[in-house]
């Protein structure tokens, strides 16, 4: 077998490969960890613990799933000033890792926006896939009855764009690497095999 043709079936092989592999990960890579109700009452919530599955900046939110008329109002206004006079959502929340105390904080009608739902930060993190994390949520004060709000953990926004744009190198990388390895086969297979040179009998 020449070396060419081992060259060749290495790149088309690695190519499919990297394209096969890539796009199964994303397929089945599952970013938020946490996606739970959460009680439009006064409550204590636990995550229990989670594990992340990309290092990266993951944030802390609560969702409605659409604008709630009346006390979300003041959440949502560029006029922070239409909250000062009554509190619609007060909580506290902690972030353990190993059972360690990682992060904390108090929010107190929080500046929220629409994004498809009314998303309303509370917090973010440093996520690493080796590390066990578990938030405690204490719910001091709720003003959104009937809301069914979730409580959301996940990357960043800008996760998306960044692990989506793997497709710019990773593909076409993979893409250029089969190529090769296919041209690399048709020389092979179309080069005129040299003749055959037998030697002349002698008078």
């Amino acid at each position: 077998m020449s070396k060419r043709l081992v060259i060749g079936i290495g790149l088309i092989t690695i190519g499919f490969t990297c394209i096969v592999v890539r796009r199964h990960w994303l397929n089945n890579l599952d970013v938020t960890p946490v996606n739970i109700a959460v009680p439009d009452v006064p409550a204590h919530i636990s995550t229990g613990n989670f594990n992340i599955a990309v290092k990266y900046l993951y944030v802390i939110d609560l969702r409605f799933p659409k604008p709630h008329p009346g006390a979300i109002d003041c959440l949502l206004s560029a006029d922070r000033s239409t909250c000062r006079d009554r509190s619609v959502l007060q909580l506290k929340w902690e972030l353990y890792s190993e059972n360690r105390l990682l992060k904390s904080g108090a929010i107190s009608n929080p500046q929220c926006y629409l994004a498809g739902v009314v998303v309303c930060p509370l917090g973010s993190f440093d996520g690493r896939p080796a590390e066990r994390y578990r938030t405690d949520i204490e719910v001091l004060n709720f003003a959104f009855a009937g809301s069914r709000p979730r409580l959301i953990i996940q990357p960043y926004k800008d996760f998306f764009t960044d692990w989506g744009a793997t497709y710019y190198f990773v593909e076409p990388l993979a893409i250029a690497c089969s190529v090769g390895g296919m041209i690399l086969l048709a020389l092979v297979t179309l080069r005129p095999s040299a003749p055959i040179l037998r030697p002349s009998r002698l008078s």
